[in-house]
């Protein structure tokens, strides 16, 4: 029903991404590169790491709203992100610039 990412470090967590992409309502401490991943209130939540009481309260928030809550926009945005057709030729495109430039 909710996946929660409760981590005081956190670069850029696959398990948040994988939760996106399958449509779950998520809830983040506000560390590393979460933010980033859930720019906006239609991708997850945020709360302060250390503020346990935030956490139960937004678990509760999602649970008492889980039939209102409308993923389309947040597996939109992950599925864009992790395309991995337009990943695989950005790459390429980086590493075809390193070499041209060597």
């Amino acid at each position: 029903n909710v996946f929660v990412c409760p981590s005081s470090i956190e670069n850029s967590p696959n398990s948040l991404c994988e939760a996106q992409i399958i449509g779950v309502p998520n809830i983040s401490s506000y560390v590393g590169g979460t933010m980033d991943l859930t720019a906006n209130p239609s991708m997850g939540e945020l709360y302060r790491f250390d503020e346990v009481e935030m956490l139960a309260w937004k678990v509760c928030k999602l649970f008492r709203e889980s039939q209102e809550f409308d993923n389309t926009n947040m597996i939109y945005k992950a599925m864009q992100r992790h395309d991995r057709e337009v990943n695989a030729n950005t790459l390429v495109a980086i590493y075809n610039r390193i070499k041209s430039n060597v």
